[in-house]
């Protein structure tokens, strides 16, 4: 499927694009790690990353996709640190320390159990 190759070798593009944005970040000790990482990144065709799940693919713990000209800028991820994830979102709650999908996945786990 070409259509399918050419859409994955875009979004590996982007995410080399974020990678190498973070690092210097990282390197200045700025970010410590890239969970605490917001790219913003400016696309032609949005609609290309709207099925995947860009936060996940560049090990961040958020993602904004604009419309653009292409290129990339990292913001600090805004929320607290989630103690199960480690992703850095608005959603951590100071009770539990965990976002909400890691509230579903312990409340599943008790269930469970």
């Amino acid at each position: 499927n070409n259509a399918l190759a050419e859409k994955w070798l875009t979004i590996k593009d982007v995410r080399k694009s974020v990678l190498e944005a973070i690092e210097p970040l990282r390197a200045s000790k700025e970010l410590g790690s890239s969970l605490e990482a917001r790219p913003v990144i400016a696309v032609s065709d949005k609609a290309l990353f709207e099925s995947v799940d860009m936060a996940d693919i560049c090990i961040t713990s958020q993602v904004e996709i604009k419309d653009g000209d292409g290129g990339v800028t990292i913001e600090k991820a805004g929320g607290e640190k989630c103690c199960r994830c480690w992703k850095v979102l608005p959603e951590v709650s100071p009770e539990t320390e965990l976002c909400n999908r890691c509230e579903s996945a312990v409340e599943s786990v008790k269930k469970a159990a």
